[in-house]
């Protein structure tokens, strides 16, 4: 192992401790990479001052000019070299950078499927949203360099034009997606048959699940709530889907006591006033719950 791969692998080891990085900062000043030195340092700095004044962003940036301006001079000019390791994704990738590092990224699953090893192994541990996932569904499924997949969006243009009976049938190995944290199944015509799916799904890393725009009526629901998705989710999206008051009632009647839920969203459903009246005594106020 090399000297930048020991530091790079304590860097992963201790995600949350900035004097790795700085010690590889260091390292980089030695090494004749002075801009990635700099960004490092200076994203650290930025975050421990944001965090010790919690200062939002816009404050933050009215109270430290300079520091702003220079963070993103760097991250326009030096783009690429501040990548690394990553500097072969597409150039239009988006890319979220975290204490001097590449941290959360965005790519289709075309892009996934080619950068994936190179993503696996990048150090520190990346965060990776997929998108357009159902058009290379099974490769996706059977590559062997998931561990940094972090959130899934299922929709694409072909699970409309050729639909699979079953759209989510295929969708077994999603277990094996230890670290994902957000499923997206919008608009790929999911019906209450498929929510069986998810009493098979043991997945309790994902926080959020967005069912949008599908068929799902108040039989799916029932399905839902006898699976164990429900006592770990914190935020569930079943806009635009032909729930009635039954579903909501199901909904306010079976869901965990102890569930760590922050947001239930059912815009343009079937719901009609039993059902709000249901869901706000479940749920309260301070869940957000709206009906149009």
């Amino acid at each position: 192992m090399s000297d930048e791969d020991a530091l790079l692998s304590a860097i992963a080891a201790q995600p949350a401790e900035d004097t790795p990085r700085l010690v590889y900062a260091d390292w980089l000043d030695e090494h004749d990479q002075p801009i990635r030195a700099e960004f490092i340092r200076l994203q650290i700095d930025i975050a421990d001052k944001q965090e010790r004044e919690t200062l939002s962003w816009r404050f933050f940036s009215m109270q430290y000019p300079a520091l702003v301006e220079r963070l993103s001079e760097l991250l326009v000019k030096h783009r690429q070299e501040l990548l690394g390791s990553l500097a072969g994704l597409p150039f239009a990738t988006d890319v979220g950078f975290e204490r001097g590092f590449a941290s959360q990224i965005k790519l289709t699953v075309n892009e996934f499927l080619v950068h994936a090893a190179t993503l696996d192994a990048a150090r520190p541990v990346v965060s990776v949203a997929v998108s357009q996932v159902a058009a290379r569904l099974h490769e996706f499924l059977n590559s062997r360099f998931l561990r940094c997949v972090t959130s899934i969006s299922l929709y694409s243009p072909q699970i409309v034009e050729n639909r699979p009976a079953g759209p989510l049938a295929m969708f077994g190995p999603i277990n094996l997606l230890t670290r994902l944290e957000s499923l997206d199944l919008s608009g790929c015509g999911v019906e209450d048959a498929d929510m069986d799916h998810f009493r098979e799904w043991l997945v309790p890393s994902v926080k959020e699940l967005t069912l949008a725009n599908n068929a799902i009526t108040n039989v799916g629901i029932v399905a839902f709530m006898s699976s164990e998705w429900p006592r770990t989710l914190r935020d569930l999206h079943l806009n635009r889907n032909p729930i009635s008051d039954l579903g909501a009632m199901a909904l306010a009647g079976a869901w965990p006591v102890d569930s760590p839920l922050d947001c239930l969203t059912l815009r343009h459903t079937n719901i009609g006033p039993r059902g709000h009246e249901a869901l706000l005594a479940r749920f309260g106020r301070k869940v957000y719950l709206s009906f149009e």
